[in-house]
């Protein structure tokens, strides 16, 4: 039973640290946003979170924001 248990625990770790590729939706701007895509290539959903996040910022006083799921 045990061996089962530790089977099961090992295949979940494995799938929810599995690298995909995201995409990074960028809104650039209040009303009339600007929307902007770049492609995150083999990460996992925590690494693709924070190189998305990082994009994110003011510049001008035109503020970008960037997430993963919107």
């Amino acid at each position: 039973m045990f061996k089962v248990i530790a089977i099961a625990a090992l295949g979940m770790i494995s799938l929810a640290s599995c690298k995909k590729d995201y995409t990074c939706e960028c809104r650039t701007g209040n009303e009339t946003a600007i929307i902007t895509t770049d492609k995150i290539e083999n990460k996992t959903l925590k690494d693709a979170k924070k190189e998305c996040e990082a994009k994110s910022g003011t510049s001008f006083g035109v503020t970008k924001t960037c997430k993963i799921d919107w």
